[in-house]
């Protein structure tokens, strides 16, 4: 299968995705179905399969939350407690 981008940021993207739903699902306390929603409605995905550096590594999970839920600023103390931040 080709990939739309170099497999050197493939650990990136896995790591930002990665703390992006655990942050969304821990700390925002987001249910796993309304994640999924809002994720697929974002313009996350299509980015990350047109090979967006800025989405593939240029963004923290925490940054790719921003685009999901604006209103988290709040959280983002709490946020960087977690025992695994990217």
């Amino acid at each position: 299968m080709a990939l739309s981008y170099d497999q050197l940021y493939l650990s990136d993207v896995q790591k930002n995705l990665g703390f992006l739903f655990q942050f969304c699902l821990r700390t925002l306390g987001k249910s796993p179905e309304e994640l999924q929603q809002d994720f697929l409605s974002s313009i996350i995905p299509t980015q990350i399969e047109f090979g967006n550096p800025d989405f593939l590594s240029g963004k923290s999970g925490l940054e790719l939350a921003f685009f999901l839920y604006q209103d988290i600023e709040g959280k983002v103390e709490e946020a960087l407690q977690e025992p695994y931040y990217p």
